[in-house]
């Protein structure tokens, strides 16, 4: 009873941490990508920072980076230049777009991964009070994209880096639950070689977009040097948190906290920003977090009895 009650704390505090983090996250990264305008090198800088207090904490005997076969590699390398992906085109789409945009865009991810959760993690699909969630939550969407002022001026192409973004990150939660799942690591290890393998990556794609041409036209204010340091912190706290999270979820719910967390972001976003969403458009912003609190995680598919049984 005591362990029981002990893997349910661990369940509700791992969500919380990782909501937090996740929250405060999406609005430095708006505070950094106003002031200093080139995601992937601001990417770069926040890996930089987290591989390196890993390894002088791994060489202080604080915590301890285990020691990966290829296969384990391959996987790890795999996600990496993934989560790079998705790392871009989330702060390229916060250039062109308002924060809620990227909230809803994010609720429709459940969605997918639900699908993809059955086809190769063994869950079962969703039930019938989950699939209401779900449509809920995409009718939310649909609301919402038909009254985003910046989708009637410029149509479907002003969307096309929420898309990238939200397809990298459907395969990401995939591919990081079976690294959780199947790959023996500490949650160190995990943080530390999904940041390190994405180092290079990240680095090719700033050198490709030209950013480092872009630095001398910058002017990297105190305030701007601030967030970035502050922003490279909390990178470091939702690397561990959701990696915690992950471990304790299936990926279609690691999916949806990571969506209904964001509503303290819409009110801070409010505060802060002039290019807000509509009364309407936050109307149907609540309406996918309503119907996101209904779903029930998917149980994992039974094993067919062997035929010795």
């Amino acid at each position: 009873v005591m362990w029981e009650h002990f893997r349910a704390f661990e369940y509700v505090w791992a969500i919380v941490v990782y909501s937090f983090c996740s929250s405060i996250m999406l609005i430095s990264n708006k505070l950094v990508m106003s002031l200093v305008p080139l995601p992937s090198l601001i990417s770069f800088v926040q890996l930089v920072v987290c591989t390196a207090v890993i390894l002088v904490l791994h060489s202080l005997r604080v915590t301890n980076v285990d020691m990966v076969d290829s296969s384990a590699f391959s996987w790890l390398l795999i996600y990496s230049v993934i989560f790079v992906a998705g790392i871009y085109f989330n702060l390229a789409a916060l250039e062109h777009s308002n924060v809620e945009t990227l909230i809803v865009a994010r609720s429709c991810l459940p969605i997918m991964t639900s699908i993809l959760d059955f086809a190769f993690l063994g869950r079962q699909l969703p039930s019938c009070r989950s699939c209401l969630s779900l449509m809920i939550i995409a009718f939310g969407c649909i609301v919402y994209v038909l009254v985003d002022k910046q989708f009637m001026m410029e149509g479907i192409f002003a969307y096309w880096q929420v898309f990238c973004w939200c397809s990298s990150s459907v395969t990401c939660m995939i591919v990081g639950k079976f690294i959780s799942d199947s790959i023996p690591l500490n949650m160190t290890s995990q943080v530390f070689y999904s940041n390190a393998l994405a180092l290079v990556p990240i680095f090719l794609l700033a050198l490709a977009q030209g950013e480092l041409d872009s630095m001398q036209s910058i002017n990297f204010s105190i305030p701007a040097m601030a967030w970035t340091i502050i922003s490279c912190g909390i990178g470091i706290g939702i690397s561990y948190s959701g990696w915690w999270c992950r471990a304790q979820l299936s990926a279609t719910s690691y999916t949806l906290v990571g969506f209904l967390n964001k509503i303290a972001t819409v009110a801070i976003n409010a505060m802060m920003w002039d290019r807000r969403a509509s009364p309407i458009g936050i109307g149907a912003l609540l309406v996918c977090i309503s119907g996101g609190m209904l779903y029930q995680q998917a149980p994992l598919r039974k094993a067919p009895p062997s035929a010795s049984a």
